[in-house]
């Protein structure tokens, strides 16, 4: 069954199925994106690694991959 509206491309696609061991976000990414949409940000997250030079065994560095993910899949602000 497709999602409703994909929050990056705004079409109706795939759901996520597999796990993406995210937390309490998982549902909501799950419920907002496209398994295409995914793909291409599973993709982009090593560049964004790269050129931001991030640490991910620092917590900022964490922090600020989760924003940029945020902002790459147009996802709805956190409360």
């Amino acid at each position: 069954m497709p999602i409703e509206q994909c929050s990056k491309c705004g079409t109706q696609g795939d759901p996520i199925e597999e796990a993406l061991y995210m937390g309490k976000i998982e549902p909501l990414i799950k419920a907002n994106v496209c398994r295409p949409c995914w793909v291409e940000w599973t993709n982009m997250r090593v560049m964004v690694i790269n050129e931001l030079r991030l640490n991910l065994g620092d917590p900022s560095g964490r922090d600020q991959l989760k924003q940029q993910m945020w902002t790459f899949l147009n996802l709805p602000k956190e409360e």
